[in-house]
Parts: structure tokens; C-alpha cells; sequence
């Protein structure tokens, strides 16, 4: 895997702030809609869940999971996703590399086209509290998060290790802001692993990401930057 980092949601208006509020206070409201689950002391998206479709596809697989949220209908194909980005051929992918994976510029640049929409970035971050903060705060103006991690410290992968992409599909703490929970997406192709995992402790989702900071840049998740 290249260069992975994070993507960043950039706010889009003062519509984005004044809707912040209102899931502010929603969050503190046991709710359960068609789309999402609201929840005390946290918030859950309804992302879908695709499994890969190639064992190098976790980047199209969990981006097509974060698309097929935020737009209705139309959305692209895993196959369209892991293609070469080449405007000339009508081909938007993100340049997905059998041995090298998908670089999060290119997942990035993908993601945007097919929501038709500029929100998401690539940057960096490695330190925990600003993580939990990220993610959160994603959750909460309804953007998944793809994240990269070494699967050993998940839960469900019994000391496994993978370089792999999960998508973040929401969070949950107690009252206090202890025990926190990250609930994911897990594309993998293998049906050992491949599901819906929430509720797994935010420390095991730190330390899987953590541990991919040997590489350059690699960390990959949403946050609304504040202008």
C-alpha cells in the first residue's frame, strides 16, 4: 500500500454548522430511522456493506461503501472504482495497483467525482485524541470514514495482520466519555472477516491505525475542517 493517509471533509456553508446542532441534540435521544440509528452518547450510520470483489480491492470496496451513502442511485461499480483515473477514456478510478494498492490522494480525487462534490481530502494525523475527535465529528455531519490499519489489534481478526482499508461508520461512548466504541464496515473478501463489526474499542482502532505510521502518510479518515 502507497501513500495512505486520511480524508477530510470541508465544510460546505453555514446549512453544514447549523445542522451540527441538530444532530448534537439528537445524539442525546434514543432514535432508530431507515437510514441511521441514533444512539445515547453516540451516532451510527446506516453505510452498506460490500465485499471486495479482488483481494486487492479494500480502497474501491470501502470507498464504494462511503458513495453509496452519500449519493441515490448511480452510483459506480468496485471494478469502476479500482480503474486508472483517465478523464480522456471516461474512466474515474482510483488507479488501484495489484501489488501496491490505492494511494489516498487517488481515493480522494475518486470519491469526489462520484458524489459530485469537493469534501473530501487527503491529510495526516497520528495522535489519539485528535483520531477520536475526527471520527466523531465525521459521524456526526453523516460522512463515513475510511480508515487503513493493521488488522492484528482488531478484535476479530484473532492477531491477523493486513494492511487493510475498513470504513468508520460511527461511534459510541458513555455518558462520561469513557468506553468508547468505533463501529465499522469491513469490506475483506474472506467471509472469516468481512461483516459489520461495531462496537469495537476505539484504543484497538487507534493501535491498528497507529501501527501503519512507519508508513508515509498513511493514515485515512474523515474530519470537517473548521475554516
Amino acid at each position: 500500500f502507497k501513500d495512505f493517509q486520511y480524508i477530510s471533509l470541508i465544510p460546505q456553508g453555514d446549512q453544514r454548522c447549523q445542522l451540527l446542532g441538530i444532530y448534537e441534540i439528537m445524539r442525546k435521544k434514543e432514535y432508530s430511522g431507515d437510514n441511521n440509528n441514533f444512539i445515547e452518547g453516540g451516532y451510527t450510520l446506516g453505510v452498506s456493506h460490500h465485499k471486495q470483489e479482488e483481494g486487492h480491492w479494500c480502497g474501491p470496496a470501502s470507498s464504494l461503501a462511503v458513495i453509496a451513502y452519500l449519493i441515490s442511485g448511480g452510483e459506480p461499480s468496485q471494478q469502476d472504482l479500482a480503474n486508472d483515473w483517465d478523464t480522456d477514456n471516461y474512466e474515474y478510478g482510483m488507479n488501484t495497483d495489484r501489488y501496491n494498492g490505492t494511494t489516498s490522494p487517488d481515493m480522494a480525487r475518486s470519491i469526489n467525482y462520484w458524489i459530485d462534490e469537493s469534501w473530501y481530502v487527503a491529510k495526516a494525523e497520528n495522535n489519539s485524541t485528535n483520531l477520536w475527535a475526527k471520527l466523531k465529528f465525521a459521524t456526526d455531519y453523516q460522512h463515513p470514514a475510511n480508515i487503513l490499519v493493521d488488522t492484528k489489534y482488531l478484535s476479530w481478526y484473532n492477531g491477523k495482520s493486513v494492511n487493510h482499508f475498513l470504513t468508520a461508520r460511527g461511534y459510541s461512548q458513555d455518558t462520561d466519555g469513557t468506553n468508547k466504541k468505533i463501529h465499522l464496515v469491513d469490506p475483506h473478501y474472506s467471509s472469516t472477516y468481512t461483516d459489520y463489526h461495531d462496537y469495537e474499542p476505539y484504543n484497538n482502532v487507534y493501535s491498528a491505525v497507529n501501527a501503519q505510521s512507519w508508513r508515509e502518510n498513511t493514515r485515512l479518515i474523515v474530519e470537517l475542517e473548521e475554516k
